[in-house]
């Protein structure tokens, strides 16, 4: 009987171990499909991140378009190497793009196969596959990002000079005074209108001959290392190809005189313009120091002890005003039109030409 109950008490405790086994909780837990659903969101905000911050730097560095009437050889290039460097920040973008959709769907295909060996294998292969796909984009998306406030601030000055420059041109237009043109190029006597600085000063130049109709302008030019004679004989010829310019734009030869300034003796090459009868319709108007009194080479206010004397003596600006005594009522008179000067067209610095 003992080999019998040995038997019957081994069987039972048998029937106990596997009913425990049976219901005993399985862990069905994976740990790579675990570790993918927390690492997959993150690398897509990551991903979005670095796209977000190359659509802005794709606006701005659209945005940064030199003005026409600005010659910076150094800034044009500036410009033109950072669109070069955005083409390729394109392709990295794009390949980061490529390269994201391959890994999650390549991942997301081996933790389907319950191979939990194969799955962590893919987990790891795809994480660092991201990670170097996104550094691969970084690098040149943050070189871009440092370069492009050099490039902003450059271009915020010549558009503060450029207003500047129009404030004052406006000026001399309503009072008087000479304006510098440092960018205009010849060849020999020759006016290089294919030059962008000689453009713009042109320009602007053509403006102030046709602010209004009484306006009188007298062009001179300075031409340093030659011989005090030929540099003269250059002088007047420089002068002389700009008034021809100025006339074959439309300005009106009687606006328009060439003439030495004999402050211009020292200094660089340049072509001055002095208004020397100014628009009496702007007097007044605009912006600034619009209605100042002009000034002299030395300075001082025109008619003033130290001033110029009167640069209109033996010209025929036409009839004389007639003197009203005092006391005599004057018959009211409509304002006269107030001329505009159109904004400078926009080109590429150094100081921006006048």
């Amino acid at each position: 009987m003992r080999p019998a109950r040995l038997v019957l008490a081994l069987a039972l405790a048998s029937s106990i171990l596997v009913c425990g086994c049976d219901h005993a909780p399985r862990d069905t837990r994976d740990p790579a499909l675990d570790a993918w659903s927390a690492t997959a969101p993150a690398a897509r905000a990551r991903v979005a991140e670095l796209r977000q911050r190359h659509a802005t730097l794709a606006g701005r560095i659209a945005a940064l378009r030199l003005p026409p009437d600005i010659d910076d050889p150094s800034l044009a290039s500036e410009l033109v190497d950072l669109g070069r460097q955005l083409a390729q920040l394109d392709g990295a973008v794009a390949a980061l793009d490529q390269r994201t959709t391959d890994v999650l769907a390549q991942v997301d295909a081996a933790l389907g196969q319950r191979d939990r060996r194969a799955g962590r294998d893919a987990v790891a292969a795809g994480t660092a596959s991201l990670d170097a796909a996104l550094a691969t984009a970084r690098s040149p998306l943050a070189a871009l990002e440092a370069r492009v406030p050099a490039a902003e601030a450059a271009l915020a000055r010549h558009t503060t000079t450029i207003a500047a420059v129009e404030q004052r041109l406006r000026r001399i237009a309503a009072a008087g005074g000479h304006l510098d043109l440092t960018a205009v190029r010849f060849e020999g006597a020759r006016l290089d209108t294919g030059h962008v600085g000689t453009t713009a000063s042109m320009d602007r130049l053509l403006r102030l001959g046709q602010t209004c109709p009484e306006i009188r302008l007298r062009l001179s030019a300075h031409v340093p290392g030659f011989a005090e004679a030929t540099g003269k004989v250059l002088a007047t010829s420089r002068a002389t190809a700009v008034r021809d310019h100025l006339l074959a734009a439309g300005v009106p030869a009687e606006r328009v005189a060439v003439g030495a300034d004999p402050s211009q003796a020292q200094g660089p090459e340049v072509v001055r313009v002095v208004v020397e009868t100014p628009c009496p319709g702007l007097a007044g108007h605009g912006h600034g120091a619009l209605g100042a009194p002009a000034e002299t080479p030395g300075g001082a206010p025109a008619g003033t002890p130290g001033g110029a004397a009167d640069p209109h003596a033996g010209h025929d600006h036409g009839p004389p005003t007639r003197a009203v005594p005092a006391g005599v009522p004057q018959p009211a008179m409509p304002p006269p039109p107030v001329p505009t000067i159109e904004p400078a067209r926009r080109v590429p610095a150094g100081p921006p030409p006048l």
